[in-house]
């Protein structure tokens, strides 16, 4: 390589995960988490920012996907409902992050028929061991 030609960009470390919270400090923690299981996380604000993920990089660069229920622009249902429409059998399991555990949410959770529902305020060990259950085969450090 001559010192004119741009150095290559480091190759990614995978597998991905995409974490769709509008929260910054609960995003950041989720991030936190999945980098302790050897997950790269991009991260998405609301729905409609999820989707142009999924667009933009393929359903298939991601191992898993951590979604909130309630967000601006588009929220969890929707982004999960125009996923699936979209993507079909081709996503990731969705684990579904909220904090509404009324009887609506966990009928709206239900229909979405995502890989399972964690409710917020959560533990760490909660969403490890769920994410653990889902993706048998991850590295990542031993708790």
């Amino acid at each position: 390589m001559s010192a004119s030609e741009p150095a290559a960009a480091p190759a990614p470390t995978g597998p991905f995960a995409l974490v769709v919270e509008d929260s910054m400090p609960l995003r950041r923690m989720l991030v936190k988490i999945l980098s302790t299981l050897g997950l790269e996380a991009h991260e998405a604000g609301d729905g409609q920012a999820a989707l142009t993920a999924l667009e933009e990089k393929g359903p298939g660069r991601y191992s898993i996907i951590l979604c909130d229920l309630m967000m601006p622009i588009m929220d969890g249902a929707s982004f999960v409902q125009n996923a699936k429409t979209k993507y079909s059998s081709a996503l990731p399991p969705i684990l579904i992050c909220s904090s509404r555990s009324d009887r609506e949410a966990v009928q709206v959770v239900m229909k979405l028929q995502v890989a399972g529902y964690i409710l917020k305020p959560f533990k760490t060990d909660t969403v490890v061991n769920k994410i653990r259950e889902l993706l048998p085969d991850l590295g990542g450090k031993r708790g």
